[in-house]
């Protein structure tokens, strides 16, 4: 073989080798962007189940505090209808509007009820109490796990080479779910 046919195969075999490394990572990098917006996906799923048995748990609360309260004290409907926007809510950023909305009218709320003796020391309060918290707290949880899931894909479809698989193929930044607690 004289010299240009080495020099044309090595230059055949550098090219099928990038070619080659150049497909590896489109496949790989693709597969770990989907890999998170499922995972994303099933983080909001868990949020979004705390949520609605949060939702559930407030009416029972509101009954119990009506009972030791008036209407001209605290306007519970807008807390109802707060509620009910979370409760509705059909996609991620409609979720966090309301969450939003909610969780201003819920420190309202609390703010109402941590003075109030006849309230704090009702056992059926008390109990819905803890269940709230516990709720709350899975709440936590799974916004933790969503937030930190959607930073690294944000992150991963924000950096070079990946930007432009991730505008190739859409992949488009998630938001985020913010605490006001």
């Amino acid at each position: 073989m004289d010299l240009v046919g080495i020099v044309l195969l090595t230059l055949f075999g550098t090219i099928l080798i990038l070619a080659v490394l150049i497909i590896a990572w489109f496949y790989s990098t693709f597969n770990a962007l989907k890999r998170l917006d499922g995972t994303i996906k099933d983080a909001y799923s868990n949020l979004n189940q705390s949520i609605l048995a949060r939702n559930t748990i407030l009416p029972k609360i509101l009954l119990s505090v009506k009972s030791h309260a008036t209407v001209e004290e605290f306007d519970f409907e807008s807390l109802e209808i707060a509620i009910d926007l979370s409760t509705a809510s059909q996609n991620i950023t409609e979720q966090i509007k309301n969450e939003t909305y909610l969780q201003d009218k819920i420190c309202l709320f609390q703010d109402f009820i941590e003075h109030r003796n006849n309230i704090q020391n009702d056992p059926e309060f008390i109990t819905l109490k803890t269940q709230y918290e516990k709720i709350n707290n899975e709440i936590t949880y799974s916004r933790t796990i969503y937030n930190k899931t959607s930073q690294i894909y944000n992150n991963k479809i924000k950096k070079f080479p990946s930007t432009l698989l991730a505008r190739y193929k859409n992949f488009t930044p998630k938001p985020y779910f913010e605490n006001k607690e």
